[in-house]
């Protein structure tokens, strides 16, 4: 089983509505050359069975449609925790990861045992009224962290990670997220990391930290530049810190 690295963005419900978040996030995917191309959905509340046992939504009118239930629900207004899509479902994009071609036979035998793709990547998001960060919408990427990130050269993984953050500029651009985080599925703590910064303190421990443009003023900068550690200053004033040394000396930041 493939391991997944995500990438996780926090919004203030009380800003941006749910349904504006869900259509920017789509967006930005999509003009960043994502391909969109599934709902899944882990109950029988569509049309297809898919070989791996869920059930697959059609196309991007059911998910408008499933976003405007949630709206009319008025679950958000009523701070309940929800999962969108539904059933801790997914909306599925094909993205043009690169891969060393002397992996190809690993990565089809493992899309064979999984049933999914290396080039998937999920979105989802959660509304949570009760977390130490506070009522927020949660926005989450996922995507494998083997063959994409690890187990080839790193000239390719690297370049994968640029194309994940190019994302994540356009991301940024159309929605304005306030902080997220960005690890493998075995450390993420999006909680913590905003309470480290809250403190004052670099929210070390992660791989990537995204601090938006309304935060920054909870940054002590004179200790990130003195720390060493490698960051990017997005054109809304947004930053993106490095704090992993995954790319020795190599860094897909700055392109």
């Amino acid at each position: 089983m493939a391991d997944y690295y995500y990438a996780e963005f926090l919004f203030d419900p009380d800003r941006a509505r749910f349904a504006d978040v869900v259509e920017g996030a789509v967006g930005a995917l999509m003009n960043s050359g994502c391909q969109f191309r599934v709902i899944t959905l882990p109950k029988a509340t569509a049309v297809d069975t898919t070989r791996w046992g869920g059930f697959v939504a059609e196309g991007l009118d059911r998910l408008r449609e499933m976003c405007e239930e949630v709206t009319s629900e008025g679950l958000i207004e009523k701070r309940r925790l929800i999962s969108f899509p539904p059933a801790w479902g997914r909306i599925m994009f094909s993205f043009d990861f690169d891969f060393d071609p002397e992996l190809s036979d690993e990565i089809w035998d493992e899309e064979d045992d999984t049933g999914a793709r290396a080039t998937d990547l999920g979105l989802s998001f959660t509304f949570s009224p009760m977390q130490e960060a506070g009522r927020y919408c949660k926005l989450t990427l996922s995507f494998w962290e083997d063959f994409v990130l690890r187990g080839g050269q790193t000239a390719t993984h690297i370049d994968n990670m640029r194309k994940i953050i190019n994302i994540l500029k356009r991301l940024s651009t159309y929605l304005s997220p306030y902080f997220g985080v960005m690890n493998n599925e075995l450390h993420t703590n999006p909680d913590r990391s905003l309470e480290l910064l809250r403190q004052g303190r670099l929210p070390e421990g992660n791989e990537y930290v995204y601090v938006g443009h309304e935060m920054t003023g909870m940054l002590n900068l004179d200790r990130l530049t003195s720390s060493g550690y490698r960051s990017m200053v997005l054109p809304d004033g947004a930053i993106i810190i490095e704090f992993t040394g995954r790319w020795g000396s190599l860094t897909p930041l700055g392109k």
